[in-house]
């Protein structure tokens, strides 16, 4: 019996010693996960923050990991909330690996849009799909712009961007969603090409995650930068650098924590593509009425 109990003390000691010498040796890596852990229910939260008023605009996002890594929705809101004084009411629909078509046969932004009222959808396709099936990025932009629509809202595009390591497939990605967006008469975000402009560049930012697929904290502020002047149509020069937000129990967890410098410089790299944007798509919408049947009838005629 005292056999058996001593090899049994022995036993938890050596477990309690090996135990202690793991979280020695990865305290730090165990630590730096402790935010991402508390970032799960507000990343995935439905109803991610309430207006600041009844006239605040109300904005739902439709997208994947692209969208929700760093909570992009919720920079959004925060860019409005020191730019504007007004927070967006926000609600939000991401699944890992979603595209668009999966989004409409589970069923739920279609009942979300029949049953509220929103100003803005932001709908995010799947960068597979973007690259290699162009006639079907078409087909569920129409669809899902038809679903936003039930609830008066205005589409705004968020453009994805490929793997960086076949950054040559960008330019592609681009082409389809122009010519799919100026058919549409929808309105680009143009995110992905963003992450492959010189200018972003030369900042030396890595926007792009350690798996070369998702953004970095720089990544994700850049994007909310396109995505907060695509929507309200204004500058974010002054956005804050550091954004927190409420995570599980209500503690205070750091989004995106950039100095002045980065921040202001990514803001103003977003104005730029934002304002070089709304020009490419003056120019397209111009010779497309020019295009049209109607004018050319009209053209015969005189």
């Amino acid at each position: 019996m005292k056999k058996a109990l001593r090899l049994f003390l022995f036993g938890m000691a050596s477990f309690i010693v090996i135990f202690a010498t793991f979280l020695a040796l990865n305290w730090r890596k165990l630590t730096d996960q402790i935010p991402n852990f508390l970032l799960i229910e507000p990343t995935f939260r439905i109803h991610l923050c309430e207006g600041s008023s009844p006239e605040s605009p109300k904005i739902l996002f439709v997208g994947n990991s692209l969208t929700f890594i760093n909570m992009i929705p919720w920079l959004v809101a925060s860019f409005s909330t020191k730019l504007r004084n007004d927070t967006p009411d926000i609600y939000q629909l991401l699944k890992p690996g979603a595209n668009l078509e999966a989004h409409d046969r589970l069923g739920h932004f279609k009942k979300l849009v029949e049953n509220q009222k929103f100003d803005y959808v932001v709908v995010q396709e799947q960068t597979g799909r973007s690259l290699d099936e162009p006639a079907e990025v078409e087909k569920w932009l129409k669809k899902s712009s038809e679903t936003a629509k039930l609830s008066g809202a205005k589409v705004i595009v968020f453009e994805p961007w490929v793997n960086r390591r076949f950054s040559d497939e960008q330019n592609l990605i681009h082409k389809n969603f122009e010519q799919a967006n100026r058919r549409l008469g929808l309105t680009l975000a143009p995110i992905g090409d963003a992450f492959f402009d010189e200018r972003i560049q030369k900042t030396n930012l890595k926007v792009y995650a350690e798996d070369d697929h998702h953004a970095s904290a720089y990544g994700s502020y850049l994007a909310a930068c396109i995505l907060y002047e695509t929507i309200f149509g204004s500058n974010c020069d002054g956005a804050p650098s550091t954004v927190k937000v409420k995570g599980a129990y209500n503690l205070d967890v750091p989004l995106v924590q950039l100095s002045e410098e980065q921040a202001s410089a990514l803001q103003a790299i977003s104005h730029q593509i934002v304002e070089e944007q709304k020009k490419r798509s003056h120019i397209n919408s111009a010779d497309a009425e020019e295009k049209s049947p109607a004018n050319s009838s009209s053209s015969s005629a005189q």
